[in-house]
């Protein structure tokens, strides 16, 4: 993602000296999954509404293109990328990820692609039959299960986070794709829970590893870590360096909202109030559900930064 990020960037750098505009006029979008194309894309468009004709017009150099930008990339003297090669001033997630030596590496490939397919138009090499990926499971397939728990203790009655074993669960809930159905369960179900989980060929949470699986091992000692997970949590820490909440990310790329907290919640066990409880979990697990449903389709998050513009995380979930 950062090569290709960075191609992008680079790319509408140098368009203006092929064709007459300004980096403003275009836009530029990268994805490490197209499914039309069936691999990664970078999309470089006219930002004017229904376009002017940019586009077309450096289409016809487009090899010249790629040679000056790897040129351009190549004969930085930077040692990871800068203004002068693959950053953007006007990127909508603030320049992340960019990987300088990754966006050289591509555009070599692609520019022996290009000479090898000009030998093929001029016979001088025959064309070979394409590669098909034989054995990979069609995403469309993919049964997956989302899930998040509800406890009956705060960390402070426990003595803390780090004993979230000793939490207790009210309920948790549970989403299976193939039956397209929420699935509640109480604390006396929790080992059909456990069976149920490892019928997936992904989990899907938010923060399960740090806290739902941890709280879980009150109850089994089964290795959760040996399920094919995916926290959509650790995905957002990693490419950022530091955590957003489940609300921010619902609020800003799906615009909807959290119905409460995991405190109300608490206190709604407290006050015997189980219905609930299962409605509020039910609901964040939906919002798990639609995120991860919206970072498969568009292969990004959308999230507020910290200086208040609309950003993407990029995600490959395929």
């Amino acid at each position: 993602m950062g090569g290709i990020h960075a191609v992008e960037h680079a790319v509408i750098g140098i368009f203006p000296l092929l064709v007459m505009a300004d980096r403003n006029d275009l836009g530029g979008l990268s994805t490490p999954y197209h499914p039309q194309l069936i691999s990664a894309a970078v999309f470089v468009y006219d930002g004017i509404a229904g376009g002017v004709g940019l586009n077309q017009e450096a289409y016809k150099h487009a090899d010249r293109l790629l040679e000056y930008t790897l040129n351009v990339i190549q004969g930085c003297t930077c040692e990871s990328g800068c203004p002068s090669c693959v950053h953007s001033p006007k990127c909508g997630s603030a320049n992340r990820p960019l990987d300088k030596a990754a966006a050289i590496f591509i555009l070599n490939r692609l520019k022996q692609m290009s000479t090898a397919n000009s030998a093929q138009a001029s016979g001088i090499i025959k064309p070979q039959k394409p590669i098909v990926p034989t054995g990979k499971k069609p995403s469309e397939a993919l049964h997956y299960g989302v899930f998040d728990l509800e406890t009956q203790r705060s960390a402070a009655e426990v003595g803390g986070w780090h004993r979230a074993d000793l939490m207790k669960i009210s309920c948790v809930v549970l989403y299976d794709s193939k039956e397209d159905r929420f699935i509640d369960f109480v604390e006396n179900q929790i080992p059909r829970f456990i069976e149920c989980l490892q019928a997936f060929d992904l989990v899907v949470g938010f923060n399960i590893k740090r806290f739902d699986y941890q709280v879980l091992k009150g109850y089994s000692d089964f290795n959760f870590m040996r399920l094919k997970n995916l926290d959509i949590l650790e995905e957002v820490k990693n490419y950022l360096g530091f955590r957003l909440s489940l609300a921010h990310l619902a609020t800003i790329t799906l615009g909807a909202d959290k119905s409460g907290d995991g405190l109300q919640a608490l206190q709604w066990w407290k006050q015997g109030r189980m219905l609930e409880i299962i409605e509020y979990c039910r609901q964040d697990v939906k919002l798990t559900r639609d995120l991860f449903r919206y970072g498969r389709k568009n292969g990004h998050l959308v999230f507020r930064n910290r200086t208040d513009k609309i950003a993407r995380i990029p995600v490959d979930w395929q």
